[in-house]
């Protein structure tokens, strides 16, 4: 396993050095293969599950080892559509704010209202309104409505970190 581990190191080491020299020689592409083939060797030393749950095997779902733009844009905007249907599904909620409040006498009445209002404060978001939101959660803007739930709110940092993340990756 150490003679494995160390003929992996210096593949990884060969891989670097001809990227290298190839980015030196303005060969960019080829220079982009090699600089791939040392982060796969890196994952691929790893044994087991570890193979899979590791920072490598995300880096290289998400972007490529940071080689290939189109596919880091793609996971960018998978992320802001799937956050803005999970945010027009009926398990998040969102604060819209209190409505102006009536004067109503009768006790009856006002029971009845409170109970409306507090629904039409509380409420899912549509899919363009859950889109929008996404998008801006995603560029660091703090929009309204406010999330009202902690789910939602998990939701929204949860965003937060991933879409600015990949977005440094593209």
């Amino acid at each position: 396993n150490e003679l494995r581990h160390c003929k992996h190191k210096e593949l990884v080491q060969t891989c670097n050095q001809l990227a290298i020299n190839y980015e030196e020689n303005r060969q960019f592409d080829e220079s982009s293969m090699f600089r791939y083939a040392a982060m796969e060797t890196k994952r691929l030393d790893n044994q087991g599950l570890w193979k899979y749950l590791n920072l490598y095997w995300f880096y290289k779902w998400s972007s490529g080892y940071g080689e290939n733009w189109r596919r880091a844009g793609v996971v960018l905007l998978g992320i802001l559509i799937l956050f803005g249907i999970l945010y027009a599904t009926p398990f998040t909620r969102f604060d819209y704010g209190e409505k102006k409040r009536e004067i109503i006498s009768n006790e009856v009445d006002q029971m009845i209202y409170n109970f409306a209002g507090e629904g039409e404060r509380f409420h899912e978001m549509s899919l363009p309104d859950g889109l929008v939101h996404s998008f801006a959660v995603a560029s660091f803007q703090r929009p309204g409505p406010k999330p009202a739930d902690i789910l939602t709110k998990a939701l929204v940092v949860l965003e937060t970190i991933l879409a600015p993340l990949q977005a440094a990756l593209l």
